[in-house]
Parts: C-alpha cells; structure tokens; sequence
C-alpha cells in the first residue's frame, strides 16, 4: 500500500516503479529480483489518455522503447469504462462480486501478471470506508484475488483530511486496511529539518518528495527515507502541442554538513560586529548574518542556508558570545542589534585578517 495525500505524486510513483519492474532495472532505486516482470496498471480516476502519457513520458526519461515494455504491460480505466467495484453497499448490506473478482483474477493468470496496481483504492469497493468489518471483507477479496492469482497488488490509497506528516495511521477510513498490508509505504514532502539537512535550493524545495517503509510483515521495515524529485519531461502530442508531463526520480541528496563555529572564528565575527555587521534584522544590510554567512561559505539569500545561518547566532547568544539589545536610531526609532559579551580567542586584523563583507 502505498499512502498519500492527494497530488503527493502516487501515480507517478507508480508509474515509474512499472516501468523499473517490466524492464527489470533498477532505476528507481530498488532490485528487479528475478528479471523484468508482468505489470497491470489500473487507473479509476484517469483516463487511459492521461496514464499512456505518464507512462509515455517516464519512458522517455528512462530511454525505455515500445518493445521493452511491449507484452509486459497493461493499462486499463474506469473512465474508458473498465468495471472495477469488487464490493458493493446495497440495501445496507455487503455483496461481493465473486464473478469479478475469478474474471480478473483469470485475466492475471492467462496473462502471467506478477504486479496489479489498483490506483485508488477508495474507487475499487462501496463499502463504508470507516467501517472495519467492511473494509476487511474488501481487502479480504484482494487477498483472495492475489492468492489464485500468485501476484502482488498495490492499493494507491489517500490519507484522510489531518495535516502533518504521513505516517500508516493517517490512511483513509477504517484500520483494517492497513491492517491487512503486508507493506505500507507513506509520501511526504521534505520537512524543516531535510531542509536544513540538504542543501536544495528555496525554489525547488516543492519538487522533492520522501518515501519511507512505515510497516512490513515479512522484513523489518527500513528506517529511513528514501527522496525522490519531479523531474519535467516534455513530450509531442497528436495535434502537434506539447504538453509538461511530471516523472518521478530518485533524488541523490548530499548531506549539507555544517560544523559548529570555532573560537577563531567567533572571534572574527565579533570583530565584525565592532565594524558594525551586528543588525538583527535579516533585512538590513548590516545583518550579523552576513558575517556567520560568510565565514561558513553559507549563502544569506538561501532560506535553507538562512535557517542553518540563524541556528549559529543562537548559539553564539544561548554560549553567552553575544547578547541582544535595543539601540536607537537616527529617527529615534528603536531596532535591535547584538553586542559582543564574551570575547573568543581575539586576533588583530593585521594579522592578515580582512573584512569579509567588503
């Protein structure tokens, strides 16, 4: 199962890890056991139009021609008119649909299918999803399904309306969904602290996504995250537009490390505050800021580099180097500024030191 919230990126998550599985590569950043495999792909909230062009579109970001894919995958649509609704609610009791579920699970079988992915999951019962004896006799079906059928199936399933990070509990309706998976993998987007852990720039903060194995039956669930991207591919339609198409990749992140500043160097910035870079406004141009920025080859302009750079000048305050205060301007308007309390290792300028803001 895999968790998110909508347009988190699910279908085209999906997507990528089809191809990776028909090709039996591994470019999405996990091992094709046992060569290429069998994908079905069935959609219930896009048309076969709009999942051929995510499909069109991450081939050609993988170089995947037509015949590595062909015979390996299958797309279908509920808005082309594929019936998908194993469970139905009527006259307030549940019928599953025995005959749809030996019709696909033949269909599976004559196709040697080794993955079917049900995007949503919502879309494929009536069931009450907040009723647990409800959704077990759903997912009850899809195990049923996959058992004849010896295939995996991945549920694409939304997370209800909290905020926050997602984790196996934020999934939609009742428990004994997630319950029943042997796997759940949750969509996040980066949080504060990747951010100030990866140096990605303020703009392209939104393109970056996190996967994490929240539970795993068979295996322990792995512990970290792995980060993907939204990379554009631009592909020729049939009237002779082109259109953006989103593909997700994995992300190589390189951890931004930033060692706590040394006496040497607080001593440097207390020189520079004497020069007066001691503003404690981010806005002027005299910002302390400027300097910690400065000496730690950070970028001020950054909003990733601005947290880490607002981190030192709390500690430089919280280790007693420097206090803010209140001075008056020319206009007699109060603005803060920090003044030097305790001094580090001092050094003269003519040492060779020079004003790095200059």
């Amino acid at each position: 199962m895999i968790i998110a919230p909508g347009g988190a990126g699910k279908t085209a998550l999906a997507t990528g890890m089809a191809l990776s599985l028909v090709t039996g590569r591994d470019f999405m950043g996990s091992k094709v056991c046992g060569g290429p495999k069998k994908v079905w792909l069935w959609s219930l909230e896009d048309s076969i139009e709009e999942l051929s062009l995510g499909v069109q579109a991450a081939a050609s970001y993988w170089d995947i021609s037509e015949d590595d894919q062909s015979g390996k995958l299958f797309l279908n649509s509920a808005l082309n008119g594929d019936h998908l609704k194993l469970v139905s609610n009527r006259n307030g009791g549940l019928k599953e649909d025995f005959d749809l579920a030996e019709a696909i699970v033949s269909q599976l079988v004559e196709n040697a299918i080794d993955v079917f992915f049900i995007d949503p999951f919502v879309s494929c019962h009536d069931a009450n999803e907040n009723d647990n004896k409800s959704m077990d006799a759903v997912v009850k079906l899809l195990a049923l399904i996959a058992y004849e059928a010896n295939c995996s199936i991945v549920l694409l399933h939304h997370t209800n309306k909290g905020f926050g990070q997602v984790d196996e509990n934020s999934a939609r309706g009742a428990s004994a969904v997630v319950n029943a998976a042997r796997s759940v993998v949750t969509i996040n987007p980066l949080d504060g602290s990747d951010v100030k852990l990866y140096d990605i720039d303020e703009d392209k903060i939104a393109s970056y996504i996190k996967l994490h194995d929240r539970k795993n039956n068979r295996i322990s669930a792995c512990r970290s995250s792995s980060y993907f991207k939204f990379e554009s591919v631009m592909l020729k339609l049939s009237d002779g537009n082109e259109e953006s198409v989103g593909v997700i990749v994995p992300a190589d992140l390189e951890i931004h490390e930033v060692q706590d500043l040394t006496e040497h160097q607080i001593a440097q910035i207390q020189l520079e505050m004497d020069e007066g870079f001691c503003r404690h406004d981010p806005q002027s141009p005299k910002w302390i800021g400027r300097t910690v920025a400065s000496i730690m080859n950070l970028d001020a302009g950054k909003k990733n580099h601005k947290i880490l750079i607002i981190d030192q000048i709390n500690k430089l305050e919280t280790n007693g180097f420097i206090k803010c205060e209140i001075a008056k301007g020319k206009n007699s308007r109060d603005y803060k500024i920090y003044s030097t309390v305790d001094k580090a290792k001092a050094f003269s300028k003519s040492n060779g030191i020079n004003n790095h803001i200059n």
